[in-house]
């Protein structure tokens, strides 16, 4: 299958939600354009998602998101992210993450991070530039290893 590349104007003020939906729509995620309310009705029944959500992650998902939210809003290169992992290189990040979005809608988090090549230099880049999200699953981590 070929890619085309497609721009779209995306009010400067929703470009993380518009990185989440899409994300999401890449992964397959079948509520990528769903409504919100349901998924916000869900976490109003649920007591802690986020918290519920970072316990089951495994150690290399807690690492990224670790680094993800020791760094946000900053975008981090690929290779700055393997190398506070541990891991050999920035092609073992893909695989880490391929569970941590079904993580969390099974606990009624919608979770997301944002993915870019730098424009200038092509270099992958990471990171959760939204501080609110950021801030949720901090709270959640501290929570978790208290």
């Amino acid at each position: 299958m070929t890619s085309v590349d497609i721009t779209v104007p995306v009010p400067s003020d929703r470009i993380p939600e518009f990185y989440r939906v899409f994300a999401d729509w890449i992964e397959g995620g079948a509520h990528a354009f769903a409504d919100e309310s349901q998924s916000t009705t869900r976490q109003q029944v649920e007591q802690n998602p986020a918290q519920r959500w970072w316990l089951s992650l495994n150690a290399n998902e807690r690492a990224f998101f670790g680094v993800m939210i020791d760094t946000s809003p900053r975008m981090v290169t690929g290779e700055e992210v393997a190398q506070r992992m541990g891991l050999e290189s920035e092609s073992r990040i893909g695989p880490v993450l391929s569970w941590s979005r079904r993580k969390g809608e099974k606990a009624g988090l919608a979770v997301w991070w944002e993915f870019r090549q730098d424009p200038i230099t092509g270099v992958p880049m990471y990171g959760i530039e939204d501080t609110d999200f950021a801030e949720k699953i901090r709270k959640a981590r501290e929570a978790a290893e208290a």
